[in-house]
């Protein structure tokens, strides 16, 4: 469904119940916002992957404005991860929701840790997966890439990051080359299926990674950050290294660091079951 919000209207898709009969009763279940990465991707490549989580939380996945089935209609200079933030915002309240948990992959952890940091009594639980709190994680991600890509990867590497890439054409032809990276045991017809799915945006993160992510960074507000936190990180991660998952950890109180020590950037593909008992605990509880 599309929801209209701050001006423009999200595409969320919404999988388990809220609430699940249990007897004569029913269990209220948790609802938590699955943020996806990019920036200008979709929701589609946490599927299927995700979906036995929906025993223990109701999830609802949404694509940022300007991208995957969201609307095209919002304006660039609307195009900020502040935004994006604000429009989670402005739908937990026109689903009537209190509290909300949020977890994110890549630019979504980054994402999320902009709404945690801006909204932090409003979140129940946080998991964040493969982030960084910092555009810093780019000086790192480009010393691996030179030093584990293939010829042909090391020559393009950069271009989605530095906003060459402009057209549908050549988003996909970028990740034909680069999906492999992101692994560590590179599974073909994963990879191919998640790049043939993508409804992306190459407009919106080519001004992303031109204008706004240079400015990101939150490292010193996730101390606001007080609900219970799990910073999940792929060890053989190329673009958003175990290091920035250990800062991460570092610097919000109370937080919990798992390492998947088989896994590149997406550590549910990778490692599914043990990702989904770390998470299913956590999100359950």
């Amino acid at each position: 469904m599309q929801i209209e919000v701050n001006g423009t209207r999200l595409f969320v898709d919404v999988h388990g119940l809220q609430y699940e009969p249990e007897g004569e009763t029913m269990r209220e279940k948790p609802v938590t916002f699955v943020l996806h990465g990019g920036p200008g991707m979709d929701h589609s490549y946490y599927l299927p992957w995700l979906k036995p989580l929906e025993k223990h939380t109701q999830m609802i996945f949404i694509d940022h404005r300007g991208t995957g089935r969201s609307a095209r209609d919002s304006s660039r200079e609307t195009w900020t991860i502040e935004t994006f933030a604000d429009d989670i915002e402005e739908l937990r309240k026109k689903l009537g929701l209190e509290r909300i948990s949020l977890m994110g992959n890549s630019f979504g952890g980054m994402w999320g840790l902009v709404y945690a940091t801006r909204y932090p009594h409003n979140l129940d639980r946080l998991v964040l997966i493969d982030t960084a709190p910092s555009w810093g994680t780019w000086t790192e991600a480009q010393q691996i890439a030179l030093k584990k890509g293939s010829k042909e990867q090391r020559k393009v590497f950069t271009r989605v990051f530095d906003g060459e890439v402009r057209t549908d054409e050549e988003f996909k032809a970028w990740w034909d080359v680069m999906i492999s990276l992101y692994f560590h045991a590179y599974d073909d017809e994963a990879g191919r299926n998640m790049v043939g799915r993508t409804k992306g945006s190459p407009l919106v993160a080519a001004r992303m990674f031109r204008e706004i992510i240079p400015n990101y960074d939150v490292r010193k507000d996730l101390w606001m950050i007080r609900c219970p936190t799990l910073v999940l990180v792929g060890k053989h991660d190329w673009i958003t290294p175990v290091s920035q998952s250990e800062e991460i950890a570092r610097l919000i109180p109370g937080s919990r660091l798992v390492v998947f020590d088989k896994s590149g950037h997406m550590p549910f593909i990778e490692e599914t079951q043990k990702f989904l008992d770390v998470v299913g605990d956590f999100l359950g509880r």
